[in-house]
């Protein structure tokens, strides 16, 4: 399945890459991971009581098939870095993926995070596998002081 090239430009902005005035085509299985991770799934009530404040990608509220894409590392913005935080944040980072596996994409997917005290991030680990056997690796720091910087590239 191919899909288009986004690259990233600037503080959190991300286009449509052109090259020599086609858009650049990558495995739709890189826009599936960016999709899963820089999304926001939208908090429920026993997270966040005020129902304006729950945020959510739009794209959620209208999509049929009833499955949801992006997480909920969102909610841990402004939360100090420690152990126990790195396993919410894994847990929420695994979640945003379990759509490719209910949806055959995956065979399964490892999520590890490492906690970096001292630079206030996590340094974010994602290892998939995919039906036909590949392994794709994703690698990006979560900064909870500024959740659009990504330190390292996504990439296989």
């Amino acid at each position: 399945m191919k899909d288009f090239q986004l690259t990233r430009f600037g503080r959190g902005y991300w286009e449509m890459t052109v090259d020599g005035g086609d858009a650049e085509q990558v495995d739709g299985f890189e826009t599936a991971v960016l999709t899963s991770n820089f999304s926001n799934a939208r908090a429920d009530e026993s997270e966040i009581i005020d129902p304006l404040r729950r945020g959510g990608w739009v794209g959620n509220v209208l999509n049929p098939k009833g499955y949801v894409l992006g997480n909920k590392a969102w909610l841990m913005e402004r939360e100090k870095v420690t152990d126990a935080n790195a396993k919410t944040l894994r847990e929420y980072v695994r979640r945003g993926y379990q759509w490719m596996i209910d949806k055959k994409r995956l065979r399964a997917v490892d999520v590890r995070v490492k906690p970096n005290h001292k630079e206030q991030k996590y340094e974010v680990f994602s290892v998939f596998y995919a039906r036909d056997g590949r392994k794709h690796e994703y690698t990006y720091d979560w900064n909870v002081t500024d959740v659009n910087k990504i330190t390292k590239n996504l990439g296989d």
